[in-house]
């Protein structure tokens, strides 16, 4: 198997990010008891794959087997926060577990938009985009909501779908503290 193809052919499906220690959202300062232990329980399927000491790749393994992507670091800030990942396997290994896809931001977290629509959007569980208007956002997130936003590249924008508008704060979906990306994802 020539790893070297591989992973040039893998290059334009994965971002390439490091964790940092900034502050995104939640930390663990601010959640409950039980969506920390929900946190922790779902954080040992998750590895890196060192490319060079400047590049690594984040993924999630998922309980189809798969390995899932995370594409931005705000994505998996927006699963984990600030946790380092220390689980590492090596490009051999991971080259023998199939892409399943891409890990989304976690249902409710924060909102998203991209450069080529005007609309923003509440994550939904599933991946799904739901419009939102900056009276809602206001409600959802309070004063500051607008530093809740995230910028995706458009190339990530794709791996979600377009659900309807929220029109009203009641429509928002109610998540467990023990929501999983393999609940996000419906992998079991």
């Amino acid at each position: 198997m020539d790893f070297k193809k591989i992973l040039f052919a893998m290059i334009p499906l994965l971002a390439v990010f490091a964790v940092s220690a900034c502050d995104w959202g939640k930390t663990d300062d601010n959640v409950t008891p039980e969506q920390r232990t929900a946190i922790e329980k779902d954080f040992v399927n998750v590895f890196k794959v060192k490319i060079s000491d400047s590049e690594t790749w984040i993924y999630y393994l998922g309980a189809d087997g798969k390995r899932y992507i995370f594409p931005t670091e705000g994505t998996f800030k927006s699963w984990f926060g600030d946790r380092e990942v220390t689980a590492e396997k090596t490009l051999e290994e991971v080259g023998e577990i199939i892409i399943g896809g891409n890990v989304t931001y976690k249902p409710g977290y924060r909102l998203i938009t991209t450069e080529s629509v005007t609309e923003i959007f509440y994550v939904a569980p599933g991946g799904i985009l739901r419009p939102v208007s900056a009276s809602l956002a206001e409600q959802i997130y309070g004063q500051d909501w607008e530093s809740m936003i995230d910028d995706l590249e458009n190339h990530y924008f794709t791996n979600y779908k377009i659900g309807p508008a929220i029109t009203d704060i009641s429509e928002i979906q109610a998540i467990n503290a023990d929501w999983s990306i393999n609940d996000d994802k419906n992998l079991f």
